[in-house]
């Protein structure tokens, strides 16, 4: 299937998850979502880097089988211009077609929030940060009642680990 998909790419058509067929362009688009917040006198600015990928499952957050689809390829939460969150590969790595994203406060944690997919794969994905650590990551379904949901427990704070 791999070198199928290849050959199928050379010509402009890719086959998506759902085994359908559909044209797709084969040169790469790529676009960015940003957002910024002061919080006290922190600054948290936001910044998801999304490449154009021919769809690559159907067991996918936001992909219902339509080619092509929007990946995250980097994404970047930086505090006060210059301390970055560590975010783990897994914050993004089952989520495409991701729409807008927005940051919060809450309680003294960042919340980012970013809204994805359309119609029934339409998705929300919130990550909270607190003390520069992720903590949490939940994702629901917009139209449907299901989600998940995932707790990091871990010492990224350098004082801490002592």
């Amino acid at each position: 299937m791999r070198y199928l998909c290849c050959i199928l790419l050379f010509f402009g058509i890719a086959v998506c998850g759902n085994g359908s067929s559909s044209i797709c362009s084969s040169t790469a688009k790529q676009k960015t979502i940003k957002d910024s917040l002061h919080i006290g006198k922190t600054k948290v600015d936001v910044l998801l880097l999304l490449e154009e990928k021919p769809s690559i499952s159907d067991q996918i957050w936001g992909d219902g089988g339509i080619c092509p689809v929007m990946v995250i390829k980097r994404s970047t939460i930086v505090l006060n211009r210059k301390d970055p969150v560590w975010l783990p590969y897994a914050m993004f790595n089952d989520v495409v077609n991701p729409r807008t994203a927005h940051i919060r406060s809450n309680n003294g944690s960042i919340v980012l929030i970013i809204n994805g997919g359309d119609a029934s794969t339409a998705y929300e994905l919130t990550i909270e940060i607190k003390d520069g650590c992720v903590v949490s990551r939940r994702i629901k379904s917009t139209e449907m009642n299901f989600g998940e949901e995932t707790t990091y427990h871990y010492s990224c704070n350098e004082s801490e680990q002592e």
